[in-house]
């Protein structure tokens, strides 16, 4: 019987020491653990996703994307469910992209190539040669110093190397940097908005024990310091942080205020979290930071599909329609109302939720934030929402169906049927206040159907 339950989109499992993620050379690779069998999970189906969305339309014929792990470990390690060898992020991310070329040959009658390049990092030398050593017995050996590059060394002292490999590799520079650090403090974020800022179309997949934190994060010099180390400190509002520690709200206000920091240091326009919490040891999460709303999309789809692979246990504890971006701690000045304990779960009733949720807050958004195209709602509220764009567009069609709402189409001004036909560049325009308050506003609807 498995020790673990999933819940508020937080894997809960006993989390292994530190010394026993080792590799070693006649020694059996080291745990996998369900926390981990999740993570690995997401970063594979979000590489497979990202390949066959950029190449689904007849534009594009072939994609050049550059993909770093920067904790790349030994590479293999032994499921705890049934002693199998099972793949690391090296080989994950090499067979991701590996069978997104499969499936992109079997869709399409026209070739589409995806043109990668990796570049794997481990420090421990032990380790390296674990992973060496695995990458030469695989079918991946073809690649080794052709288009597969590996780095003895820690992330942040070859990033600028790397960053400038990829810069000068096109013009596009795609790029996925996937970070599985083992705590706050292994990648500074000076590191991550070289990424986010110097490279076209960068894109960070980062784990960040934001717990460990709490236990010690406070208004002076040791908290400041650390902070400060990993450049987050200027982001930090730290009068707020102590106001809200007086008023009973200190773990919350962490969350919230590590969230904030971490999207302004980044320089990401978009991020996404997802919580990993350990039943014993620190909780984490796993980030995703973008510049593109279609990334965020993306990746918040695969949330939601979790909840199927994973039997509908994800939740997300920062609610059902838009929110401030992090957590929101309740009843206390200058703070929105929202209460922490109220719980969108990533199920068919969450959906439902959802949807209802933001259909209220949608028509509040438009109406105080009008003239608004579509695209530029997106950027608004792309991290002020767990919903993926099919409930958005499900919302806004539930607003059209109470004449609250209107999408005029940006070319021709005439106003569209329906929510499924907005465009970019279409304006949503807000017509008349509801019979309705927005608070007794209740829409009755099936959950969203993902879009195919």
């Amino acid at each position: 019987m498995l020790d673990t339950f999933i819940r508020l989109g937080r894997v809960q499992i006993v989390v292994a020491k530190k010394d026993k993620y080792a590799w070693l050379e006649g020694a059996p690779p080291p745990p996998l653990e369900e926390h981990s069998i999740v993570k690995h999970s997401i970063i594979s189906e979000y590489i497979h996703r990202y390949i066959c969305t950029l190449l689904a339309g007849y534009a594009w014929d072939k994609l050049k994307i550059s993909i770093v792990d920067g904790f790349a470990g030994g590479g293999k390690y032994t499921n705890i469910l049934n002693d199998s060898i099972e793949s690391g992020s090296p080989f994950l991310i090499l067979n991701s992209v590996q069978e997104a070329q499969a499936y992109l040959e079997t869709k399409f009658e026209r070739s589409k190539e995806v043109q990668a390049e990796y570049y794997f990092v481990e420090k421990n030398t032990e380790y390296f040669q674990f992973l060496t050593s695995e990458i030469a017995k695989s079918q991946h050996i073809e690649k080794l110093n052709r288009n597969l590059f590996l780095y003895n060394s820690s992330f942040h002292a070859v990033a600028d190397e790397i960053i400038k490999k990829i810069s000068e590799r096109n013009k596009a520079q795609r790029c996925l940097f996937v970070l599985d650090q083992f705590a706050y403090k292994d990648v500074p974020f000076q590191y991550i908005k070289k990424v986010m800022t110097q490279l076209n179309n960068s894109e960070v997949l980062l784990t960040f024990g934001f717990e460990s934190l709490q236990s010690f994060l406070s208004d002076n010099i040791k908290s400041r310091s650390a902070m400060k180390r990993i450049g987050l400190e200027p982001y930090i509002d730290w009068n707020r942080l102590e106001e809200l520690k007086r008023n009973g709200f200190w773990h919350h206000l962490i969350q919230e205020q590590l969230s904030l920091a971490i999207k302004t240091a980044s320089g990401a326009n978009h991020m996404t979290l997802f919580f990993i919490e350990p039943k014993k040891g620190w909780s984490y999460w796993l980030v995703h930071l973008s510049k593109q709303y279609k990334a965020r999309s993306v990746m918040m789809d695969i949330h939601w599909d979790s909840a199927n692979k994973f039997n509908g246990k994800f939740s997300h504890v920062i609610g059902d329609g838009l929110f401030g971006l992090g957590f929101k701690a309740s009843k206390v000045p200058k703070q929105a109302t929202f209460e922490f304990d109220d719980v969108m779960e990533f199920d068919k009733d969450g959906q439902l939720r959802c949807v209802n949720a933001l259909t209220k807050d949608l028509s509040r958004f438009i109406y105080n934030n009008q003239p608004l195209t579509y695209q530029s709602l997106l950027a608004k509220i792309g991290d002020l929402t767990a919903a993926t764009e099919g409930s958005i567009k499900e919302a806004l069609q539930n607003l059209m169906n109470f004449k609250e709402v209107k999408i005029i189409n940006n070319e021709t001004k005439v106003p569209r049927r329906t929510a499924k036909q907005v465009k970019a560049n279409d304006i949503l325009s807000y017509q008349q206040q509801s019979l309705f308050s927005f608070d007794d506003l209740k829409i009755m609807t099936s959950p969203p159907k993902r879009e195919t």
